[in-house]
């Protein structure tokens, strides 16, 4: 798909063109994601420095095509872990000046943020926990005596990428190494130490502070780009480093989306978010991991009326009469009336005009009794307009349902539940005659079913996840219900029997 395909999908061509030199530079992350099977998206981006981005300036695209815009961002709070190296090749000046350097830097940092200290050399010593207050950063590298033999370097890598964090989605995660970068004696390899890494999304940001030569800090600048981050050489500044690593990691933010996700479990690989920055620029974000596929609404054909099989013709009123069972008796009732308004006209003429000789004046009706409608009464729902084609369903009675909603999948299998009345109530809230507590993708008022004529009707009263009859998303106007249908409200589909089946 190329970038002027793009920008027409998703909107963006009423804004002005950059040079390609200027929009080079930034790009949007994406750290973590996560999707249910509802369509809800959360996913936490890391945006380029600048204006902060607002909810409308993201979007989502599933199969190149732009499905919805960020109902929600969110800043995040930052866990920050500094792992210094306390091996003898720190002593002195190295040592010295990680020990001013935190200290300043912490003092500029967000309050809702937390850090944590730990020492490694022979082995990894925790030295300050999240929980902590960021002072007792500074009063435990005091203390710090850099005198161990071993730089078990990737060692304690391993061992904080998987024990030194808590695994909470509204936090973001982040390593700086400050070391000389020469790894000795660790079990685990620089290969496990990336994977472990990668798979956690926790980026390594690596400072440089040794006397040792360029090869090992080639070894750090690749272990922090392997891992999303960054590597900083002996000639930047510590202070420096660590304001520019702040700076990049605040920039991040948690973005939420909701779409129609298909409820089939179809699922597709192709889907990215999307972020229009303030000069015109459009930057991509592609999600790794499957996410369920939009749900693809297809035209439902009516099916074909009983008498099209057998009519041998074709003439023009049987295209539009809704010919049927009950238009018949309709079309037979209206002949009926129109025969007797013709023989009552008829026998008016014939009738002589009389005189009334009773004190009742001429032309009076009696009133008609004005019934009103107690204040416990429940109003009866509003009826939709609906043309009445379909299997035939008995009345329903308290000893005689039209039918019975038989729990074949989900949380309502097994369950049977009988349509004995003419208005039935579904959803979660305790108001419903029929109630699904056990699923929480059903709303509080999900459906109801209408009994009219004969015919069984379902409609869906605005719910979260929608209403479906084999697979197909009930419309406004309602779908009329046929033995054997499936039912599905959020994760629970019911067939739909005839009583005694």
């Amino acid at each position: 798909m190329t970038w002027l395909t793009f920008l027409v999908a998703v909107g963006f061509l009423f804004v002005p063109s950059v040079s390609m030199a200027a929009a080079q530079p930034e790009t949007l992350r994406l750290r973590s994601s996560f999707v249910n099977s509802a369509g809800e998206l959360t996913a936490v981006v890391q945006f380029p420095p600048g204006a902060v981005p607002k909810s409308s300036d993201f979007g989502l695209l599933i199969d190149d095509k732009p499905v919805a815009t960020a109902k929600e961002t969110q800043d995040q709070r930052l866990n920050l872990l500094f792992l210094v190296d306390v091996s003898g090749s720190m002593n002195g000046a190295p040592m010295n000046d990680i020990k001013s350097a935190l200290p300043a830097f912490l003092k500029n940092t967000r309050r809702q943020d937390q850090f944590a200290l730990t020492f490694f050399g022979d082995k990894e010593r925790p030295a300050v926990s999240f929980e902590q207050p960021r002072d007792a950063i500074a009063a435990a590298l005091q203390l710090a005596d850099a005198k161990d033999k071993q730089t078990r370097l990737y060692q304690a890598l391993y061992n904080t990428l998987r024990e030194g964090f808590k695994d909470d989605p509204q936090i973001r995660r982040i390593i700086v190494v400050l070391t000389d970068g020469k790894d000795e004696g660790s079990a685990p390899t620089l290969d496990q130490v990336v994977n472990e890494s990668q798979a956690r999304s926790i980026p390594i940001y690596t400072i440089f502070r040794g006397k040792t030569g360029r090869p090992y800090e080639d070894v750090l600048s690749g272990l922090a780009s392997a891992t999303t981050g960054t590597g900083y050489r002996n000639e930047v500044v510590t202070v420096t480093a660590l304001d520019q690593i702040y700076q990049l990691e605040t920039n991040s933010a948690t973005v939420r989306f909701s779409y129609n996700a298909d409820p089939s479990g179809r699922a597709t690989q192709n889907a990215a978010i999307a972020l229009k920055r303030p000069n015109g620029a459009v930057l991509l974000a592609k999600l790794s991991d499957k996410i369920p596929a939009l749900l693809v609404t297809t035209k439902i054909e009516p099916r074909k009326k009983w008498w099209q099989d057998w009519w041998p013709l074709n003439w023009w009123p049987l295209n539009w009469w809704p010919l049927n069972w009950w238009s018949l008796i309709l079309l037979l009732a209206l002949l009926a009336l129109l025969v007797i308004g013709a023989a009552l006209l008829f026998r008016r003429r014939r009738t002589p005009i009389t005189t009334s000789t009773t004190a009742e004046p001429i032309g009076r009706v009696a009133p008609r009794p004005i019934t009103t409608r107690t204040a416990d009464e429940p109003a009866a729902p509003p009826r939709r307009e609906t043309v009445i084609i379909g299997q035939y369903f008995p009345a329903p009675t308290s000893g005689q349902p039209a039918a019975i909603l038989r729990g074949i999948a989900g949380p309502a299998t097994g369950q049977e539940h009988a349509v004995d009345r003419e208005f039935l109530s579904i959803g979660a809230g305790a108001a419903n005659d029929l109630r699904l507590t056990r699923d929480e993708y059903v709303s509080g008022e999900h459906a109801y079913l209408r009994y009219e004529q004969g015919s069984l009707f379902i409609f869906d009263k605005a719910s979260r996840n929608g209403t479906f009859v084999n697979d197909n998303k009930v419309p406004e106007a309602g779908i009329v219900l046929r033995p054997g249908d499936r039912v599905t409200l959020g994760q629970s589909t019911f067939s739909v029997v005839m009583p005694g089946g």
